[in-house]
Order: structure tokens, then C-alpha cells, then sequence
């Protein structure tokens, strides 16, 4: 079991059947409104860590379930994106993830089209970092997540 702490929040860890942690937020001192308090994860403690110091207490378990529950962002990236096009029709082209934030939606585009190059453009560079180091996480190209040099132009 592991523990991680902010100042606003304490966070518990347990070890699941599967190998996963079950993560569980404690506010303490807190003025907004928390999504989530509990989330299932894969993820090695250095990344959410770098989450919850960029993102907060209010916003980790969020941000962690965008990419790993598959019923969020997945199932209405699958559903919309399926709707036009079979996931045939995405093999070898080149998805852009404009506004990739933190690269939640960049990993999903990827594992749900993996013979598609997939890339993440960004303006924030703290968001982008996570974005990179979920790229180091699932072994995703980083050259292929992008600091854009303004909202009209492209890295």
C-alpha cells in the first residue's frame, strides 16, 4: 500500500487482485467540487504524482480515468469516430490530436487505431509533460506529442 499527499487532500493506494491500485482521494481542504475520490490505475506512482502536482487533488482521479476506463472518453472516441469510418479505414493514416492536453485522448486514439500514426498537438507545456510521461508509461512515440508555437500554428 502506498500513500501519496498534497496539502488539500490525502491519497490511498491499494494493490488489486490484478496488479492494479485502486486510488482513493481524502479531502481535507478542498473549495471545489471533486468528479471522482476513487479510480482503478496502472499507472507507476512518478506519473501520478506529476499529475496531482500539475492537475490537483480536485481533477487526479479524473484525469487518470480520461485514458483508463474504457466507458469515458474511449467509448465516445469508439462510438463517434466508428460512426463515419471503420477502424479499417484508419490504417495507415495520420490521426492529429489538436488540444491533446494531458495525452489522455492521444493514447486512446493510438490503442484504438494502432496502425495509424497518431499524434498530439499542445499549447500547454505543463499538460504536455504528462502527456509525455504517459507516452514513456505505454512506450507511445514523444516525438509525436508537440508544443504548438501558438493557437494558429502548427510545431
Amino acid at each position: 500500500m502506498t500513500k501519496l499527499y498534497h496539502a488539500n487532500a490525502s491519497f490511498l493506494l491499494e494493490r488489486q487482485a490484478d496488479g492494479r491500485r485502486r486510488l482513493n482521494v481524502a479531502p481535507s481542504n478542498i473549495r471545489g467540487h471533486i468528479d471522482r475520490t476513487s479510480v482503478i490505475t496502472s499507472y507507476p506512482d512518478d506519473l501520478l504524482s506529476l499529475i496531482l502536482s500539475i492537475k490537483g487533488p480536485e481533477y487526479l482521479c479524473n484525469e487518470i480515468a480520461r485514458d483508463e476506463d474504457p466507458a469515458y472518453v474511449q467509448a465516445d472516441l469508439d462510438h463517434d469516430l466508428l460512426a463515419y469510418i471503420s477502424s479499417e479505414g484508419f490504417s495507415g493514416r495520420r490521426i492529429l490530436d489538436f488540444g491533446c492536453g494531458a495525452g489522455a485522448s492521444t493514447m486512446i486514439l493510438q490503442r484504438l487505431f494502432p496502425s495509424a500514426e497518431v499524434y498530439g498537438f499542445e499549447l500547454d507545456p505543463d499538460l504536455l509533460s504528462i502527456a509525455h510521461a504517459r507516452a514513456r508509461f505505454y512506450g507511445f512515440p514523444e516525438n509525436r506529442l508537440l508544443l504548438s508555437p501558438g493557437p494558429t500554428e502548427l510545431p
